[in-house]
């Protein structure tokens, strides 16, 4: 039997913006024959309607962001559903709660949910309370749950993709499965450190390698600064160099006596960013030593570290390098962003 997939509309009942509540992937509905079926059609990213407030700092400029977050019941799950919430809030953007498992057999409504799942329910119910109904959806499906959250969030066209930390660092587990294989940012959420007088406590920190990634990752942690007003550091961990070094871009304060040559390419790499976005603080860092060992201790208090993946990697699911490191063993939330 086709695995089946039902959204739930945020009052539970029959019709809800006058659209079914019952839905599958396209790729299913051409499978069906390429006809739309009864009651079927396609899940889309619709636009904000809801009567909340705009997000926290939000320019007026900036896209509302459309979040996927994967909850599984566990407390790794209601932590990413957390953080995703209060991401939305801060935006102004919508969630598509995604968990694995079948709809509920009376049928895709909220009294069904309730009965079905109590606690998905009550989650459901609690963060439409807080951001408003119309931007939140629930998609419930069978099957591999990295496999379902990254195909949801093609479909949803989802900007940020969310989830909890991996159980005991493993390379197996849904978080780092999705990380490795997702063609979104994928945000591992983790509780964090909250000890000031660790390096980059507070900061959001850019892990930047010389890749092809660094735009990216330099783009995504900026505007994640500008909206959560905080400061920025850029870092690149060289394993040549007589020890570490700084500059502050602000104060123009130094921490060496002759510039490092990657200073000036990190440089390069925020340039148009500062320009964007003058009002975000910026340190560009640059370490000695092993980028796994020297990142995972080094931003063990930031608030958020986001690193690159160089590749897509559709039959290697493992991270690698900095980037696995990271998700396996790192302390704040982390960000593994794609290449393009």
């Amino acid at each position: 039997m086709e695995p089946r997939t039902a959204v739930v509309g945020p009052n539970g009942g029959r019709r809800w913006d006058q659209r079914p509540l019952i839905r599958r992937y396209p790729a299913r509905m051409m499978q069906c024959g390429g006809g739309r079926a009864e009651g079927v059609t396609a899940m889309t990213a619709q636009p904000s309607t809801g009567s909340s407030a705009p997000g926290v700092g939000r320019a007026a400029t900036e896209p509302r962001p459309h979040i996927l977050v994967g909850v599984d019941g566990g407390i790794g799950g209601w932590m990413a559903l957390a953080w995703a919430r209060d991401e939305a809030i801060a935006t102004a953007g919508r969630i598509t709660i995604c968990h694995a498992g079948p709809p509920p057999a009376g049928g895709s409504t909220m009294d069904a949910l309730t009965l079905a799942d109590p606690p998905l329910a009550r989650a459901v119910h609690d963060v439409r309370q807080r951001i408003g109904g119309e931007r939140v959806d629930l998609w419930l499906a069978d099957g591999d749950p990295a496999g379902l959250i990254a195909e949801a969030a093609e479909t949803a066209a989802a900007d940020l993709v969310v989830v909890g930390p991996p159980l005991h660092g493993g390379t197996r587990s849904t978080a780092a499965r999705t990380a490795g294989t997702c063609r979104r940012p994928v945000v591992i959420v983790r509780p964090g450190q909250d000890e000031p007088r660790l390096p980059f406590a507070g900061h959001v920190v850019a892990a930047l390698g010389g890749g092809p990634c660094d735009a990216r990752v330099a783009d995504f942690a900026v505007r994640y600064a500008a909206v959560h007003h905080l400061p920025v550091a850029a870092v690149h961990v060289s394993a040549e160099g007589p020890g570490d070094f700084w500059f502050d871009e602000d104060t123009l304060e130094t921490h060496f006596a002759v510039e490092p040559p990657q200073i000036a390419t990190l440089a390069r790499v925020l340039e148009p960013l500062r320009i964007r976005h003058p009002h975000v603080p910026v340190r560009l860092c640059v370490l000695a030593g092993s980028a796994s060992a020297r990142l995972v201790v080094a931003t063990a208090a930031a608030r958020l570290v986001v690193v690159g993946r160089r590749h897509h990697r559709p039959l290697t699911p493992a991270l690698g390098g900095t980037s696995g490191a990271l998700v396996r063993n790192g302390v704040p939330p982390v960000v593994v962003v794609p290449s393009a």
